[in-house]
This record gives structure tokens, C-alpha cells and sequence, in this order.
């Protein structure tokens, strides 16, 4: 938030149509984020949570989850989402898991397994079905 403090008087403020952040803490970064740009002059700026979602890999060390429980945190964000008007993108990371990127933790952010680095997307995980309900 020091960042974007400074960036903005720095003259920021004038540059941009809408300010974006990845969190997978929880929707409260948003909140801050628009009461800074209030704060500076800009009270209805748009934010886009461009980049959210859970690891669901096999070390709990590594601050992964269950798969039950990536399809709860997603939910959580797009439910807490809806009362924000101000947050018109939401992009979930990611689509597949990527069993080629070098760490075990990034590999498992998708909402789709891959059974290998070849075969990817290859079944739903159970935040599909939820975030498919969502919308429906």
C-alpha cells in the first residue's frame, strides 16, 4: 500500500483506467486499494482482482489446501465480490494445473488437473462445479 501511496504522489492518479492486484488473502486488499485511490482523488476507480485462487499441492508445508477447500476459497472471494460493483474482473488462477513450472506449489493453482506435463485439463476439480453454480 506504501507503493501505491507513493506512485500516486508521484502523479499516478491520472495515468491509468483501472488499478488491478492478485491477493489470495481474502477480498480486504481491494478495499484498500480503492480507499487510497479515494483518497487521492480518484473515489471510483475500478479495481480488478486479477489473480486469486489456492494451491492445491501435495505439501502442507508449502501453504497448500485441499481441493474441497480451493473450491470454498474461490467461492468465498466471488460471494464476497458480489457487494463490490467496483470489482467488474475477477480472474481465477489458474485454469490447469501446470506440472512443467519448476516449483510442486505452483503446480497445482488450477481448477483442472493434468495427470502429466502432456495431459492437462484432464478432469474437474471440485471448484468447477462450484463456481459453475455460481453463475448458473
Amino acid at each position: 500500500m506504501a507503493w501505491l501511496r507513493a506512485a500516486f504522489d508521484a502523479g499516478l492518479g491520472g495515468c491509468f483506467d483501472a488499478l488491478s492486484i492478485h491477493t489470495y488473502n481474502g477480498v480486504s486488499a481491494l478495499q484498500q486499494i480503492r480507499d487510497i485511490a479515494a483518497e487521492k482523488g480518484r473515489p471510483n476507480v475500478q479495481v480488478y482482482l486479477s489473480e486469486f485462487g489456492a494451491t492445491t499441492c501435495p505439501q502442507p508445508d508449502q501453504g497448500c489446501t485441499t481441493e474441497a477447500n480451493q473450491s470454498t476459497i474461490i467461492l468465498d472471494h466471488l460471494n464476497q465480490l458480489q457487494s463490490r460493483p467496483w470489482v467488474p474482473v475477477a480472474i481465477v488462477y489458474e485454469a490447469c494445473d501446470t506440472l512443467t513450472v519448476p516449483t510442486v506449489r505452483e503446480q497445482y493453482f488450477g481448477v483442472f488437473r493434468s495427470t502429466s506435463a502432456t495431459d492437462t485439463c484432464t478432469s474437474a476439480k471440485p471448484a468447477v462445479a462450484a463456481i459453475t453454480d455460481l453463475y448458473n
